[in-house]
């Protein structure tokens, strides 16, 4: 694209994340309070130009201008990583020339730079996966259990248990902004497996349940390995791109087995109670 604005003069601009862009003008950022743009092209040295209001971070881009810790005035903070040490995208459909739908999932990439919009993926024919229906959750971690991918369709999904992957290289894939309701005793939306390796979680919203009043420990909605889980192969790293919906006993959006550290993911957190009640927190998970 010749130029890329992102924002609209006299309009408030808050923050986003765009990644594999290429940019041959300029590109402007306003009043972005808070912007990340991973692996683009984006033409513009000059971090004057590019703009932003508080907190910039460009992470395997090219054009962009050095990093400038902390703050001053007008200019933004602006954290520059010359490369994305691992990238883990989420997986898409795509249609063959006969018209068969399949799977497509992108091969992990290490220490990328700049654009790139044409990574090696593998081809999932879907006889190797489920399509479910918010109208029969129940017959989902049948299907998991058998080893297949699921993609699920549109709808909002009350679990009665997490859906558990437990092979490697399986993918959870959302369509449509699908919801999964977490299980009213408090359990995770969704488990992981800690000996499951290369998994990818995408395309979903996750749920906070009512829990039980008596309910004191803080849960999660995505379980990823157990306090006994090996440290991961960082050759194989997992990746969740969700939205999380939580409450006040349920505030934990994430938890990731120890020595997890290979995860590329986006997470992001809406609370409807007071802000103080919402963050990370350490917890050693046993499993749901």
């Amino acid at each position: 694209m010749p130029n890329l604005s992102l924002f609209q003069k006299g309009a408030w601009a808050s923050g986003g994340y765009l990644a594999n862009v290429q940019v041959d003008g300029f590109t402007l950022l306003g009043g972005q309070q808070q912007w990340m743009l991973r692996n683009s092209n984006i033409s513009t040295p000059d971090a004057a130009t590019l703009g932003g209001q508080w907190n910039v971070v460009l992470v395997g881009c090219t054009g962009a201008p050095r990093g400038t810790l902390p703050a001053a005035g007008w200019q933004a903070a602006i954290t520059n990583l010359a490369q994305t040490p691992v990238i883990a995208e989420k997986p898409f459909i795509s249609i063959g020339p006969t018209g068969l739908f399949f799977l497509e999932i992108p091969a992990v990439q290490f220490l990328a730079v700049g654009p790139s919009h044409g990574p090696e993926a593998k081809s999932v024919p879907f006889s190797e996966v489920f399509v479910a229906r918010s109208s029969e959750p129940g017959i989902i971690q049948s299907k998991l259990d058998l080893g297949l991918h699921v993609v699920l369709s549109p709808g909002i999904y009350e679990l009665s248990a997490p859906l558990t992957l437990r092979t490697s290289g399986q993918v959870l894939l959302g369509l449509g902004m699908a919801t999964l309701v977490a299980p009213k005793d408090g359990r995770p939306c969704v488990y992981v497996a800690g000996a499951a390796a290369d998994v990818r979680v995408a395309g979903l919203m996750l749920q906070a349940a009512a829990t039980s009043a008596t309910k004191t420990q803080p849960s999660t909605l995505l379980q990823w390995g157990e306090a006994s889980t090996p440290a991961s192969d960082a050759s194989k790293p997992g990746s969740w791109k969700l939205i999380g919906l939580v409450t006040q006993r349920q505030s934990l959006l994430s938890v990731l087995r120890p020595g997890a550290d290979h995860f590329s993911c986006w997470n992001w957190a809406k609370a409807s109670y007071p802000t103080s009640s919402l963050g990370w927190v350490v917890q050693t998970p046993t499993g749901p």
